[in-house]
């Protein structure tokens, strides 16, 4: 069985109509660490979250790496406030990350406005906001 090199897949790739491969992606596709490509539990959860809430536009693949950075500075965030001391801070966080893979119905909404200001930290457009911008 023969191999297809990425660079070939990506070329092929870009021929589909309405794909998006911009430099960012390719780079991120081609740069990227091998650990990058293995997804954690969290990021694999974040993706969920993103594809099943319905005011979010499509998520471009080659912000995956930020997402994970935006999302693990808002939770550091959120335990600061709720937490002091290193340990205690570590330990809201960790129990934050197992919220956001294991979601409660108790902890559903403040998982939602942590992942929602990740992507927003990000710049992910909203679907309200293009419409919004649209009609002016």
């Amino acid at each position: 069985m023969e191999s297809v090199s990425i660079a070939a897949a990506l070329e092929l790739l870009s021929f589909l109509p309405g794909a998006r491969i911009g430099n960012q992606a390719l780079a991120s596709l081609l740069f990227d660490d091998l650990h990058h490509c293995k997804s954690t539990g969290i990021e694999l959860a974040v993706v969920r979250i993103v594809g099943a809430a319905d005011d979010f536009r499509h998520m471009p693949w080659a912000k995956r790496v930020q997402l994970a950075e935006a999302l693990d500075r808002q939770l550091i965030n959120v335990a600061r406030t709720k937490a002091h001391g290193r340990a205690a801070v570590a330990a809201k966080k960790a129990e934050l990350e197992e919220a956001l893979q294991h979601p409660t119905p108790e902890s559903a909404q403040e998982i939602a406005i942590i992942v929602a200001r990740s992507l927003d930290e990000i710049g992910v457009d909203r679907k309200s906001e293009t419409r919004y911008r649209n009609e002016m």
